[in-house]
């Protein structure tokens, strides 16, 4: 006999519990017991899928949210989640199919632009990148999110001043935003304007005291400078902070 819905339904938020405790054995317990009941349960299947691939068996968790898809084709959360696999494998064509077929199901998700800016950025096609990145800020123009990715796409074409506004109009928005003092450093230094390049990334790490990518390319700006000591100095930090850093291995030597 059947067990009544609300006992799956209780089973199920017990999952998710132990998911997020990071519990994720006594969480897939949970998972499995109810696709017994109901083999079906798109989102047993779907968090089934995480648990999978936190467990390091990408092929099984592509296989569990397929079958969430198949069984709630309507859900644009499940392709979002498929798509993000697919990206962690390298399969960017699959994973952009995926996006694209939940930004279908849900045209005005701007983290589903940015998903989709980010992957054709990855691979350098930046017009790409820009549609959708401009997409996420039309959407969200009072978030610091898609003005830095935009900035970035700008930085990469070489359009330094417009993406060193954007940047701005980011930390605007996120004075906080260390990654975008970071990248607005690289424009000033793409610009040959080291003293405010340098600005930027004394800002970045008084925010992200951990950050060893701003670090070493703080160093890189002291070395063009002539400040031989000083980058050192930022170099060393980088290693410290992150001893596999292989271009501060090379930026000092």
């Amino acid at each position: 006999m059947s067990r009544p819905i609300f006992d799956i339904d209780k089973e199920l938020d017990q999952a998710v519990q132990y998911h997020r405790a990071g519990e994720l054995e006594k969480a897939r317990q949970l998972y499995e017991k109810i696709l017994k009941v109901l083999p079906n349960h798109p989102d047993a299947l779907h968090l089934s899928g995480f648990v999978a691939h936190g467990a390091g068996k990408p092929s099984e968790a592509i296989k569990l949210i397929g079958r969430a898809i198949r069984s709630s084709p309507e859900t644009p959360s499940y392709y979002s989640s498929l798509g993000d696999l697919f990206k962690s494998q390298g399969e960017f064509a699959r994973a952009i199919l995926c996006y694209r077929q939940a930004l279908k199901l849900n045209p005005n998700d701007i983290d589903l632009h940015s998903k989709l800016g980010n992957i054709f950025r990855a691979q350098g096609k930046l017009e790409e990148a820009g549609h959708y990145y401009r997409k996420a800020l039309d959407l969200r123009p009072d978030l610091a999110g898609p003005y830095y990715n935009m900035a970035n796409v700008l930085k990469d074409q070489g359009s330094l001043q417009d993406a060193v506004s954007l940047y701005k109009r980011a930390i605007a928005l996120n004075p906080g935003y260390a990654e975008a003092h970071n990248n607005m450093g690289n424009a000033y230094k793409m610009h040959y304007n080291l003293k405010e390049a340098i600005t930027c990334y004394q800002k970045a790490v008084s925010l992200n005291p951990a950050y060893a990518q701003a670090y070493d390319n703080m160093g890189v700006a002291f070395q063009d400078q002539g400040r031989i000591r000083e980058a050192f100095a930022s170099y060393k930090k980088a290693l410290q902070l992150d001893p596999g850093f292989v271009k501060a291995h090379s930026d000092l030597l």
